[in-house]
């Protein structure tokens, strides 16, 4: 396990766009006490299973979204599933949605139709798109295109659609080897990096 840390440097910092952050990153099980204390958020709402709630989870092909659905249904979390397809649409099979990663709209479209057809509050998003990416090794301009897409460009219109409504919610952007850590890496995945 990984944890990030982060520091700004608030005596140059005039305004909220000039805020300078740096990422370390260090094994978890490097990390002494003093150091997982100073890289919680004080304001920072812990999360809270105690409550029904929906989940947005944009489905990998490598099975950690269904995994990571799994738990949070036995917290008593309901789930719906995100994959990327050419165009909005629902399947009237299981209920996943499919939306283009290129197309705001289809972004709103999902918030509409997840607030429409659930009472819940939504209460995080886990995007796990990246994880389809290839490693390195492999790259070509479809690769790139393709990873672009559904890594930075999907999740530009994730944000944007949230911040241009009023929904409050945390999002997760998931990666694995996106860092390398230490030396020891087998694979550095460049491309899941959004």
């Amino acid at each position: 396990n990984v944890k990030e840390t982060g520091n700004t440097n608030s005596s140059t910092l005039k305004t909220s766009k000039n805020n300078l952050y740096d990422i370390k990153w260090i094994p978890y099980d490097e990390l002494e006490e003093k150091e997982l204390k100073h890289t919680e958020n004080p304001n920072s709402e812990k999360m809270s299973f105690d409550n029904e709630g929906l989940w947005l989870i944009f489905e990998d092909g490598s099975g950690t979204g269904k995994e990571l659905s799994n738990e949070l249904e036995k917290k008593g979390q309901k789930c719906i599933f995100v994959l990327p397809g050419k165009e909005y649409s629902v399947s009237s099979n299981d209920g996943k949605i499919f939306v283009n990663p290129e197309n705001e709209k289809d972004f709103e479209n999902l918030f509409f139709h997840a607030s429409k057809n659930s009472d819940l509050p939504l209460k995080g998003i886990l995007h796990l798109w990246n994880l389809d990416a290839v490693n390195c090794g492999e790259i070509n301009s479809k690769v790139i295109d393709k990873s672009h897409k559904l890594g930075c460009i999907s999740v530009m219109n994730l944000t944007k659609t949230i911040e241009n409504s009023s929904i409050n919610t945390r999002i997760w952007i998931v990666t694995r080897g996106a860092n390398a850590i230490n030396k020891k890496a087998k694979e550095y995945m460049c491309l899941q990096a959004p």
